[in-house]
């Protein structure tokens, strides 16, 4: 308990508290931080973490993201936590989230570069009137479509995917002649890509391979089902190590165009995920860039 007294109270008057925010499903408690010693701010344990989300009965959140401006470069950096204390190589929802964060609190433009765990994650605000209900001044600039580029990515063999899995979980992606994928944009990620319900497919994989996914190993992939339904509509479920079946995630969705442009001449897609639809775009020269909508649903702690 004191651990997470210190971690709550190490906050002071430059940084803007602890904010929650919500995208496709996904909930999110961002702090913002600002030091000198960038590495040092990092050093959250899992113990910690993990008291922390288990103290967090009123806003539960699928992930803890710190954001931290290094005083000297004025560079932002930023680094994601699961609700179990593990840590994310990369999260497209939370960076989503981050940047309009930022941007509503008057940190940064419409356009924001994050230097993350896995290299730079470039974002871009679409400007306009953000979305509100008619009359309800309260609401305004709390919704806003966000962009993030996710890079080029990376295509995997098959023989180090397999390697990662138990043969009897291999045998089962493998069924129904379903074509598999696997490809790295900052988190390891296994498409499949077949005719069955995506979210009866990865609740069906989590129930019945559970015990072996209890373990958490962090080069293991996250494993996404996408059925691909008309020209640039398909549906898709994730789920997410470290998590488990997610309602939506960032880097699957990139990690998903990739693999459906070796079967499909498309350049994009709308991505249906079980909480809501990610736009996936391709472009020769910026690589892979998903957007989406985020929510500001209030300040948790501290000021801002």
């Amino acid at each position: 308990m004191k651990e997470v007294s210190s971690f709550l109270g190490s906050l002071d008057v430059r940084n803007s508290g602890v904010h929650l925010m919500r995208s496709q499903g996904n909930s999110f408690l961002l702090r913002i931080t600002f030091s000198e010693n960038v590495e040092k701010a990092f050093c959250l344990t899992q113990s910690v973490l993990e008291l922390f989300f288990s103290l967090c009965s009123v806003c539960p959140v699928d992930q803890f993201i710190e954001l931290i401006c290094d005083n000297e470069t004025t560079r932002w950096h930023i680094r994601f936590w699961n609700c179990n204390g593990t840590v994310a190589k990369a999260c497209g929802n939370g960076t989503r989230c981050a940047a309009h964060l930022l941007y509503r609190l008057g940190y940064c433009g419409a356009k924001m570069t994050f230097h993350g765990p896995v290299g730079l994650l470039n974002t871009s605000i679409e400007m306009g009137m953000p979305f509100c209900d008619e009359g309800d001044k309260k609401v305004q600039n709390l919704f806003q479509d966000v962009s993030v580029h996710q890079g080029k990515g990376r295509g995997i063999s098959l023989k180090f995917a397999e390697k990662n899995f138990s043969k009897k979980e291999w045998e089962y992606f493998k069924q129904n002649d379903s074509y598999i994928g696997g490809v790295d944009v900052g988190n390891f990620h296994l498409i499949i890509i077949g005719k069955e319900d995506p979210f009866l497919y990865v609740r069906f994989y989590h129930e019945q391979f559970k015990k072996n996914l209890s373990t958490y190993r962090e080069n293991f992939f996250n494993i996404s089902y996408v059925r691909y339904k008309t020209s640039g509509n398909a549906d898709i479920s994730t789920w997410e190590r470290g998590v488990g079946p997610t309602l939506a995630c960032g880097s699957a969705a990139c990690a998903a165009l990739v693999a459906l442009r070796k079967i499909y001449p498309i350049s994009q897609v709308r991505l249906y995920f079980p909480g809501g639809p990610i736009s996936v775009f391709y472009c020769e020269k910026k690589g892979y860039e998903h957007k989406a909508s985020s929510v500001y649903e209030r300040c948790v702690c501290g000021g801002g």
